[in-house]
């Protein structure tokens, strides 16, 4: 299962690439009304936004709740630019085996100004529409690590 926060769409859209690569189901933890049975996932999977360089107070609650499993579990989170710490904070909280970023055009609207129609399609381009997770990857261990186009450890620059 891959459990989604989202608020603009980005990590909504995001999670439902990821859940049909892995040929899963990806779920909106807003609309749950109770805990998940994770006894038969083959994966968990968390996507989210970044908000200021952290995860959202409604991700922050799901997974301190969110039961322990020996189950696969891996992170995403999209952002305008950098996720700073936040998926090793987040792993404080929760046992994620595997973590990723995803730059997204910024609509951070708050605390700055969101992306000009230019740097928009350019990350488009660049980031979102090669976006083709691939399962290897995803479900490979590789704790604490943040991976943005110019610095994964291979050739294929997505995930």
């Amino acid at each position: 299962m891959i459990y989604y926060f989202s608020g603009t769409g980005n990590s909504r859209w995001a999670a439902r690439q990821i859940a049909a690569r892995l040929h899963d189901t990806a779920q909106d933890i807003s609309k749950l009304r109770q805990l998940p049975d994770l006894t038969h996932e083959s994966q968990i999977g968390l996507v989210f936004p970044i908000y200021a360089w952290g995860a959202p107070e409604p991700v922050l609650s799901f997974v301190k709740k969110l039961p322990k499993t020996q189950t696969f579990t891996f992170a995403v989170c999209t952002c305008g630019e950098e996720a700073g710490y936040a998926m090793k904070k987040l792993s404080d909280l929760y046992p994620f085996r595997n973590s990723y970023s995803l730059v997204m055009p910024n609509n951070y609207i708050i605390g700055a100004d969101v992306d000009d129609a230019q740097t928009i399609r350019k990350r488009f381009k660049m980031h979102v529409k090669p976006f083709k997770p691939s399962p290897t990857r995803l479900l490979s261990i590789r704790p604490f690590t943040v991976y943005r186009k110019a610095s994964m450890p291979d050739s294929n620059p997505v995930l």
